[in-house]
């Protein structure tokens, strides 16, 4: 599955409501790889440093987001 430019989007919008939160979030793996060549990402892997998966998953869970843990 390739991702479109929505998809692009909401990656980079989850990013920015980690950071709002006071996480620190990057986009990582072969997604920053293929947006740094210009190629369309067939997913996006989001690292986050220095917090455990409960305060991510309250945030992501606030913001009424699904995702896979």
């Amino acid at each position: 599955m390739s991702v479109n430019r929505a998809m692009l989007q909401a990656a980079f919008d989850i990013v920015e409501l980690l950071h709002k939160e006071g996480i620190s979030a990057i986009i990582a793996g072969g997604a920053a790889r293929d947006i740094f060549f210009g190629v369309s990402p067939k997913d996006f892997d989001i690292i986050c440093a220095g917090v455990d998966h409960y305060r991510i998953t309250d945030v992501l869970l606030k913001a009424n987001l699904n995702f896979k843990q």
